[in-house]
């Protein structure tokens, strides 16, 4: 059946041609008006700002005036729930386009499809953008604030798919769903207030943007830069759309910059990070339950950056990716935190203990620590996603909204417990360690002039070895949690801060160049060097010498 008399495109850049379609009469006495026509509307579109998305469509000659419900200027605030943060203001009024005839018929059968090219199509990029995450709708509070709440009605849109003809929409009546994209996009900048109680239809078609029609079908807006929800107050279907004038040029090309910046860096990580892998994986004297633990802890975090420099390159990728990127990153703040479980075990108990451990022990312990490191980031991202919250972390997001700093809900503050943890438990490592040095020193001085048996005896039962290789350890992880920390600080303020100061942009560069840190402390430094300098050495004398066993050998049969 057909929806209305009015035709649609996403782009802005086709929306006056479809205008011109719709108006265009079918009789050649107008070619030359619409030559005109199409002669302004170029000039139009090659004004328009490179990123300016279509917010109002600007008027044809068949079109009038009409005020805008409301109009909203967000403004970043703190409040007690989530976080659309609008204050209301109403400023100049849009204008928006019009047709004289309306949905009469039953099909769009009497008018010309137009062609392909002005069709929206749907693709794995459309979404529905929903204001607050699932569970929650549209509070507004009345005093200048708006934000989400706990929803007491069900979030419904309705999503068509539609075919375009001149003057007429044709609705198919197809089952159409598209996932969810959860926040207010308009950040900082005027937005408008769209709702059935102010006369406004609303639908989202199958390429995702959002189409507003008069009551009477007099007239539409297509939106691309907007969010839905339903309003706690009136229970009817809200729409905050972005007002076109207020991005700036400067700030998009800025930021592309960035990101392009951000993935070369990124990508100078990524080897450094799979060298330290391969190095604490494959030598035996690095291949402890810490190596094992930090090269499980440098795999994470280099998947976790190889796919989000391709993120930053892209620019557009399915909510999917951002999913596993945000499990990779938890995961290797997750596996630092179970290397400062293991240091405190060690110090406080099996060192003390003189408990000798056992290739067994070592297995399990590693098993569990892999359950907890893999298995906990399992849930977060699943709780992020059944709320629909973008799963692209805050390394790839930026804080100018509050619904996407509340889009990290499942990415920040664990981390930042994990980090909080993780210092707790290296302060009463290092207590521990001060209890030890006495007792080892004592049996290192009995040792040497044997003064008491009872002390000699007890050095006997202490593993000297083994509380060196734990205090190297745990030497080693608080480095890695300095830097990890230091990066997460910068990660924090950069995310939170609304600027483009270089300090800022530096610190995100220091936070994408960690791996090259991790890989000059755990592989560059001279202990650790030594350790690979020898099992290179060695490598090459055992090959050596496999090779002149095996001559040997051919030459004995050669004998017989």
């Amino acid at each position: 059946m057909p929806l209305l008399s009015v035709i649609f495109d996403k782009s802005l850049d086709k929306i006056d041609e479809y205008k011109m379609a719709l108006t265009k009469e079918s009789t050649p006495d107008h070619h030359y008006t619409l030559v005109i026509g199409l002669i302004f509307i170029f000039i139009r579109i090659s004004s328009q700002h490179e990123t300016a998305i279509n917010s109002t469509v600007s008027t044809m000659s068949s079109s009038i005036a009409i005020t805008p419900s409301a109009i909203v200027q967000n403004n970043s605030t703190n409040s007690e729930t989530t976080k659309t943060s609008t204050t209301v203001t109403v400023t100049e009024i849009p204008v928006k386009s019009v047709l004289t005839t309306t949905a009469s018929n039953d099909t769009c059968a009497e008018f010309k499809k137009l062609k392909e090219e002005f069709q929206p199509k749907r693709t794995n990029s459309s979404k529905l953008r929903k204001c607050c995450p699932i569970g929650e709708m549209y509070l507004p509070s009345g005093n200048g604030r708006d934000k989400c709440d706990i929803a007491n009605v069900k979030f419904e849109a309705i999503v068509i798919e539609a075919v375009f003809f001149e003057h007429c929409i044709e609705d198919t009546e197809k089952n159409i769903t598209l996932d969810y994209v959860i926040g207010n996009p308009c950040g900082e900048h005027e937005a408008l207030v769209y709702s059935k109680e102010y006369g406004d239809n609303l639908y989202v078609l199958q390429n995702g943007s959002l189409l507003r029609v008069d009551d009477n079908y007099s007239g539409f807006d297509v939106f691309d830069d907007y969010c839905l929800d339903m309003d706690r107050d009136n229970k009817y279907l809200t729409a905050i759309v972005c007002n076109q004038t207020n991005p700036s040029q400067h700030l998009v090309h800025v930021s592309k910059a960035q990101s392009y910046l951000y993935a070369i860096c990124m990508l100078t990580s990524v080897p450094c990070l799979l060298a330290t892998v391969f190095f604490y994986f494959y030598i035996p004297e690095l291949r402890n339950l810490h190596g094992k633990s930090l090269a499980c802890h440098s795999l994470c975090l280099a998947i976790g950056f190889l796919m989000l420099s391709v993120a930053q390159i892209k620019g557009n990728i399915s909510q999917a990716i951002g999913f596993v990127i945000q499990y990779f990153i938890l995961s290797c703040f997750f596996w630092l935190a179970v290397m400062c479980v293991d240091i405190c075990v060690d110090v406080w108990y099996f060192i003390p203990q003189r408990i000798v451990v056992k290739p067994l022990v070592y297995i399990i312990r590693f098993i569990i620590y892999a359950v907890i490191s893999l298995g906990i980031p399992v849930i977060l991202v699943s709780l992020s996603a059944s709320k629909a919250l973008y799963g692209m972390p805050s390394y790839y997001l930026k804080g100018y909204t509050e619904a996407t700093r509340d889009s990290q809900q499942y990415f920040i503050p664990p981390i930042s417990t994990i980090l909080f943890i993780s210092f707790v438990l290296l302060v009463a490592s290092y207590f521990g360690f001060r209890e030890l040095n006495p007792i080892v020193l004592k049996a290192f001085l009995a040792k040497k002039i044997m003064e008491k048996r009872k002390i000699a005896d007890t050095l006997e039962t202490i593993d000297v070895k083994y509380y060196e290789e734990v205090k190297q350890t745990a030497r080693s992880t608080a480095f890695l949690y300095i830097i990890m920390t230091l990066n997460w600080i910068f990660e924090i303020i950069s995310f939170y801060v609304h600027s483009l100061d270089s300090s800022l942009v530096l610190f995100d560069i220091l936070n994408a160049l960690q791996g090259v840190v991790i890989f000059i402390i755990f592989v560059c430094l001279p202990k650790p060097m030594a350790v690979i300098k020898r099992w290179w050495h060695d490598r090459g004398s055992l090959e050596l010498h496999a090779t002149e066993m095996e001559m040997l050998n051919n030459g004995e049969r050669s004998k017989f």
